[in-house]
Order: structure tokens, then C-alpha cells, then sequence
């Protein structure tokens, strides 16, 4: 008979193996999402810089500032994020930023581009 132990500590299965919660398996899931959705704006940055170029005429060390600048804002806003998690619950700020980013990103995809 399966016994549970500690929260967060899982269940010890039929061959001795322990098995994790489903809130700990939840709660890598969102970590990964987070991180994948991270990459995904950082790649996003990236193929935008010919773009940027292009349009702006900036050079080499221009576009090198605007990934500085992307950079510096991520950091900023991670040490607020981290902050604010301390005293809302870090699940809230998560859902918070999640749906921050989804917004953000559909204002993004509805903008006009520059031959409109």
C-alpha cells in the first residue's frame, strides 16, 4: 500500500521508487513555462535586430545598446517581481507576469507595421 510522506516529498510506489506530488510536478511545469516563454522573448529580440536596423539605421553598437537595454529592463523588472513575491505569494506574481507578457504580446502581434 502506497504511503504518503511529507508534502512536496511524494509517494513511495509499489517497487520502493517515490513518485512526486502533482503539486510538484505542477509547479515544475509553470517554472518550465516560464523559462520557455523567457527564451522565446530573448529570441524574439534577437530576430527583431535587422528590423531595428533597418528602420532605424542604426549600427553594430546601436542594436548592441537595445539588447543592453532589453537586458538591464528584464533584470529590473525579475528584482521587483522577486520582491513583490515576497509578500503576495509567489503563485499570484507568476499568473500576474504570465498574463502581463500574453498581453504585451498580443499588443505587440495587433501593432501595425511600418509599411501599413
Amino acid at each position: 500500500m502506497p504511503a504518503t510522506t511529507a508534502r512536496g516529498q511524494g509517494r513511495t510506489g509499489a517497487a520502493g521508487r517515490t513518485r512526486p506530488d502533482r503539486a510538484a510536478t505542477l509547479a515544475l511545469l509553470a517554472v518550465c513555462l516560464g523559462f520557455f516563454v523567457i527564451q522565446l522573448d530573448v529570441t524574439i529580440v534577437n530576430v527583431a535586430l535587422p528590423m531595428i536596423q533597418r528602420d532605424v539605421g542604426g549600427t553594430v553598437a546601436g542594436l548592441q545598446w537595445v539588447i543592453d537595454a532589453y537586458t538591464l529592463a528584464l533584470a529590473a523588472v525579475m528584482l521587483t517581481a522577486g520582491s513583490a513575491a515576497d509578500r503576495l505569494g509567489a503563485k499570484r506574481v507568476f499568473l500576474a507576469g504570465l498574463a502581463a507578457f500574453a498581453a504585451g504580446s498580443a499588443a505587440c502581434a495587433a501593432a501595425r507595421t511600418s509599411e501599413c
